[in-house]
């Protein structure tokens, strides 16, 4: 029988022109992206005890059936000898995964291009019975440490000591190179070696429960307890830490914690999500499920190498990401309705939604500590809001009902023409809406206030997008079908000239056809691309430069300017930010709003920038805040490397060749066994868009 080795090359093609990681700077406004992994996706038990990351990327969570491995594209799940509940994972720099259970410690390695499973209690020295749960492992150095609530296991030159105790324990703690833990009744004690030595305390006692210990400033050490709060200890006595957060880690009960991005402390509860706070203690975060986790009880957790926050939960497993530049605020409770529309003005944000409009103080994060909305409906607003819009200092409301004038929590009514769609200036005096029923005018007064003016007379069709040419005529694309060239009087009031335009004039269909000014001059959409007008023949032609340029973008179905020689597009749900600013060079970012697509109300959404930097984004249930001026702060990273995952045999029969394929040991496979499935993954955790290419 002849046989051939199998070699395989596989390559990434990463779908984002500058990968890169954010400073690390945690913003309070909003909640950041959180990326739900439930157990009807795993396939595994609810609780997850504990997580680690191994060498090659891999997670690894101590889940209620047994081990669970996650690489970014496949879980897998490994039963423990006797399929108890795995409550503790480690892993080392050699590829080594330690595990712990009830009665049962050990861990595991490939062996014969399987993950195989070694139990490490037959070297237990004699006379010892283990009869708890391992709840605790550390790999420090060479050695590796096992903690139940009551011994203490260290591993070493494939022996197995015991630490003697002086009463049973709690926990034991990671703290940079020191190892610390709670002697129930009798304080906190340091493993140094094989001893267990007290810490020093000439102050008060410490509060039992001790369940996080973190480095703090200046070699001191922060602790926190399960209902007494935050403590700080500077290896002589221990203070309470006066914090705002105390009251909510004592109510909650807090349950865990770990240092992420080197300033922030994040904390899981029993009762109601996590917290990050700062080294002052304020606030910066508050999650839990009503703002996008599954569960609020948070039985483990664990910050990664790439700023990645991921959380065991009492039912499923999420990870937050925390160096997104998005933050995200949605509307749990059905309060708000859909969101069409968006702003800030004058300090505060508004809502335009189905159901009305809706405003709350804005935040903005200014002394760095975490608030949250407080969304409320403005009387008399009942009904669906199309636009809101900010212009010389007024900020106008397209309405149902018709276009209202809104200041502070009140709106007064401008015109009840129904259905203000968009509004736009025609020049510093006069404003142009379009509306179901045709165009509105609206003249600026004395005491620089829009009002309205007129409804422009010979146009009745429905007017969803408007725009003015450079000749001053307005060209306006129908809700449904087609478009219009107008040319109105001198005084704008009556359009005496319209010309209807569909196939005949070019275009591929009369529907889905919409206009935007880019780059000064007027484009339209459709379905096949975008086209530009040519006044001499009086046709359309497809913009076979910028289409190519676009790719799948050139499809678009709409256009909002960012900022100067920059654009958002969006692709019927897909959206990018796309940078024009090098001659005969565009940049198209695309992957870092993928966790957006789709999430947009389909032909209303709505970008807003709120400052130089910092966009609000519409969304189904709420909005979104983008910071763009992060992605200056960022530096490169390196991507980890593409694993191959499984090799199996499917020719008739389902079997498993290798459960690794990074090796360098080569694969025999014989012909007759010919059909051949290969499973591969990059274990990169952040919203993406990966392909790959092999050959």
């Amino acid at each position: 029988m002849n046989n051939r080795p199998l070699k395989y090359f596989i390559f990434l093609i990463f779908c984002f022109f500058s990968v890169t990681s954010l400073a690390d700077d945690i913003k309070s406004i909003g909640v950041p992206y959180i990326q739900n992994y439930p157990k009807s996706l795993y396939l595994s038990g609810n609780q997850n005890w504990s997580i680690a990351k191994g060498k090659n990327g891999i997670m690894y969570f101590g889940n209620t059936q047994g081990l669970l491995t996650y690489d970014g594209k496949y879980w897998q799940q490994y039963e423990m000898p006797n399929r108890q509940i795995v409550r503790s994972v480690a892993a080392d720099d050699n590829g080594i995964i330690y595990t712990g259970s009830f009665g049962e410690f050990g861990y595991w390695k490939i062996d014969n291009k399987r993950l195989k499973y070694t139990s490490l209690i037959n070297l237990i020295p004699k006379g010892l019975k283990m009869t708890d749960e391992i709840w605790k492992i550390y790999v420090d150095g060479k050695r590796v440490i096992f903690q139940s609530f009551s011994s203490i296991y260290i591993y070493s030159n494939n022996k197995v000591s015991v630490v003697k105790i002086p009463a049973f324990f709690l926990f034991l703690h990671k703290v940079d190179k020191r190892f610390i833990i709670e002697a129930l009744g009798k304080g906190l004690y340091e493993l140094n070696g094989d001893k267990l030595v007290p810490l020093k305390n000439i102050g008060a006692p410490l509060p039992g429960s001790v369940l996080s210990i973190l480095p703090y400033k200046n070699g001191s050490l922060l602790i926190g307890t399960s209902k007494d709060g935050l403590f700080l200890y500077d290896g002589e006595k221990y203070i309470p830490f006066a914090t705002p957060a105390n009251t909510f880690l004592q109510t909650y009960q807090l349950n865990n914690g770990v240092k992420v991005l080197g300033k922030y402390y994040a904390y899981g509860t029993i009762l109601n999500g996590l917290i990050i706070i700062d080294e002052n203690g304020n606030i910066v975060q508050r999650i839990n499920k009503s703002s996008g986790l599954q569960n609020n009880t948070v039985l483990s957790i664990y910050a990664d190498d790439d700023q990645n926050l991921w959380t065991g939960l009492d039912n499923g497993i999420d990870r937050i990401e925390l160096n997104s530049p998005l933050y995200f605020y949605f509307d749990k409770t059905g309060l708000f309705g859909t969101v069409y529309s968006s702003i800030i003005y004058k300090n505060i944000i508004y809502l335009g939604t189905n159901q009305g409009l809706f405003y709350s103080p804005w935040v903005g994060g200014k002394d760095n500590s975490f608030s949250s909305f407080d969304f409320k409906l403005i009387p008399k607003s009942q009904g669906q809001v199309w636009d809101l819009r900010m212009i010389d200092g007024q900020l106008l409301c397209g309405h149902n009902d018709g276009t209202f004038s809104v200041t502070g929590n009140t709106i007064e009514k401008v015109t009840g023409i129904s259905g203000g769609w968009v509004i736009k200036k025609l020049n510093d005096n006069y404003l142009i809406q379009g509306t179901y029923n045709g165009l509105v005018l609206f003249k600026k007064d004395p005491a620089g206030q829009w009002k309205f003016d007129s409804k422009i007379k010979g146009f009745d069709e429905p007017s969803r997008y408007v725009e003015q040419d450079s000749k001053g005529d307005i060209w306006v694309s129908h809700a449904y079908r087609g478009l219009y060239k107008l040319v109105l009087s001198p005084d704008f009031k009556t359009a005496t000239n319209v010309k209807y335009y569909d196939e005949h004039n070019g275009l591929p269909s009369t529907y889905g056809i919409n206009l935007f000014t880019f780059e000064n001059r007027l484009i339209y959409s459709s379905n096949e691309g975008f086209l530009t007008y040519d006044e001499i023949s009086n046709t359309f032609s497809k913009y076979t430069t910028l289409n190519k340029e676009l790719g799948s973008f050139a499809k678009s179905n709409k256009i909002i300017k960012a900022d100067e020689k920059k654009y958002w597009f969006i692709n019927h749900g897909k959206m990018a930010l796309i940078n024009f600013s090098q001659p005969g060079k565009i940049e198209i970012d695309s992957n870092r709003f993928s966790s957006l697509d789709g999430r947009m109300v389909q032909y209303y959404e709505n970008i807003s920038k709120i400052s130089d930097h910092i966009y609000l984004i519409s969304v189904d249930d709420g909005f979104v805040i983008y910071n763009e001026i992060d992605l200056l702060k960022r530096k490169k990273i390196t991507l980890p490397s593409v694993l191959i995952r499984k090799v199996e045999d499917i020719t008739d029969t389902y079997s498993t060749i290798s459960e690794v394929g990074n090796t360098d040991s080569e694969i025999e496979i014989p012909f007759s066994r010919n059909n051949i499935r290969i499973s591969f993954a990059l274990p990169y955790y952040r919203q993406s868009s990966i392909k790959f290419q092999f050959f």
